[in-house]
């Protein structure tokens, strides 16, 4: 089995049917993965659920929320929605470097003499990879 068909990574937890062992369920980091021939294919279910590390915030206003996602890159999101519904969707959440062990991209203002900030670079580092701007 490649690990392309495998049902996931990082696995917790396997249910098997006791009356038919061809159905089988595997929570894994990504999710889970449903089987009804026995581990031949899979079928795999991402959650909308995460585990997230080293979480802090930026300096902008209204702030953002960065944090390494548990087996994926560090995301950053709004700390708040304007929207109506009062609901951060998932497309306002972006990818920014970083992986979950490494350290999520840190930004400082840096002031000119005009009293803004420009645009801070971002800085994050990960374990196994190399730290990048």
């Amino acid at each position: 089995m490649t690990r392309d068909q495998a049902p996931g990574g990082d696995h917790h937890d396997i249910w098997i049917d006791p009356t038919d062992a061809d159905r089988q369920i595997v929570a894994h980091d990504q999710g889970l993965s449903i089987t009804i021939n026995r581990g031949r294919t899979w079928f795999k279910q991402r959650l909308t659920n995460a585990q997230m590390y080293h979480v802090t915030v930026d300096s902008a206003i209204p702030y953002n929320v960065l944090g390494n996602k548990q087996d994926e890159p560090t995301y950053r999101g709004p700390s708040n929605s304007r929207l109506a519904s009062g609901i951060i969707p998932r497309a306002m959440w972006h990818a920014v470097g970083g992986a979950r062990a490494g350290s999520p991209p840190l930004t400082r203002p840096i002031p000119t003499l005009s009293g803004r900030a420009p645009p801070a670079p971002a800085w994050s580092a990960a374990s196994s990879s190399a730290s990048r701007r």
